[in-house]
């Protein structure tokens, strides 16, 4: 069993680029995924993570197809009240800036789609919501705090990841200062 340091992460993620020019769908960074953003978050490319989940209305989504465009991606659940009080603010910053390009997708943590349509439909949100019922991609982006946000630029590059709830419309447009062209 390998154990998931910093210090091995970093030696693997060396590793690929030195010898195979990154580490697009490389398994053997399996594991390390949530420590190599924290350590050297411009590195992570999300086309090496496919998100390959469900949408409220069933369409398959992939982060790499969504390419070309900044990315805010959140991790929440409806039980988690900070998540259920930010969401007005990402429904915000989606109406505002989607004209310019930015996707919203916010991930909804191991909760039936009944619950979170009922949930998306309240609060009468527009932006993409996906289903992540098994916790699979979750567990990729090393996400174990609600709500985890990623600030994801044009080419897919991680810019920035924040733990908790953003409690202002400011503190969310200063993030996306780092992804927006």
């Amino acid at each position: 069993m390998f154990w998931y340091s910093p210090d091995n992460c970093v030696h693997r993620l060396s590793i690929l680029e030195k010898h195979q020019g990154g580490y697009g769908h490389n398994p053997i960074l399996s594991g390390c995924l949530g420590i190599i953003i924290d350590i050297h978050p411009t590195k992570l490319d999300l086309a090496a993570i496919l998100l390959r989940q469900f949408l409220n209305d069933g369409e398959p989504v992939s982060l790499g197809d969504l390419r070309g465009n900044p990315v805010v991606l959140n991790f929440w659940a409806t039980w988690c009240r900070p998540c259920v009080l930010e969401m007005p603010l990402l429904e915000e910053v989606y109406q505002e800036y989607s004209d310019r390009g930015l996707i919203v997708l916010a991930v909804n943590v191991r909760e039936s789609s009944s619950r979170v349509e009922e949930f998306v439909q309240s609060k009468e949100l527009s932006f993409p919501v996906v289903l992540d019922t098994g916790g699979v991609v979750t567990q990729q982006y090393g996400t174990r705090y609600y709500p985890t946000t990623f600030f994801i630029d044009e080419d897919g590059i991680i810019q920035e990841k924040k733990r908790g709830a953003f409690f202002s419309k400011a503190e969310i447009e200063e993030k996306l200062t780092k992804i927006m062209p």
